[in-house]
């Protein structure tokens, strides 16, 4: 998800707040990495490695945007870590309702990027680019989840 064509939605949905982008792009690569590490279903480069943790503990605290809205952004993050641990653990337990539930939790940390688009647009612009927000971050279907 870390694609042109991803930049160009979120120009799009933070209506061309390049902070904002760069603040997503940023949270994006760091639960990609997080994710893989965990998983251990991909390797992950070092660059890649090093970007993650420059991103986290560098860029992202200095991003303008996340300074000035980060007393709500943060328990978003926090909620969507919580989610994402959840659902490894539902993950594990290979039961089928535990696994439908995690196919959508493991995606919460969308949240904060609906939650940025109405800081940014106001209530009516976060409702209006939810779904298409939701389908950006959650791109697999559950026959596709569960196949992994």
């Amino acid at each position: 998800m870390r694609d042109s064509d991803t930049v160009d939605k979120f120009r799009r949905f933070f209506q061309g707040n390049e902070d904002a982008v760069g603040f997503a792009m940023m949270l994006i690569h760091v639960c990609d990495v997080w994710d893989d590490l965990f998983d251990k279903d991909c390797e992950v480069r070092d660059p890649d490695l090093h970007n993650a943790f420059m991103f986290a503990l560098c860029a992202m605290p200095r991003n303008r945007f996340y300074r000035q809205h980060m007393d709500e952004l943060m328990p978003l993050i926090e909620l969507g870590v919580v989610n994402w641990l959840t659902a490894n653990r539902f993950e594990a337990s290979k039961d089928r309702k535990s696994l439908e539930i995690a196919n959508v939790i493991r995606h919460s940390i969308g949240d904060v990027f609906i939650h940025m688009a109405r800081l940014i647009g106001g209530m009516q612009w976060g409702i209006e680019v939810a779904p298409e927000l939701k389908l950006l971050v959650q791109n697999d279907t559950l026959e596709e989840y569960l196949e992994k």
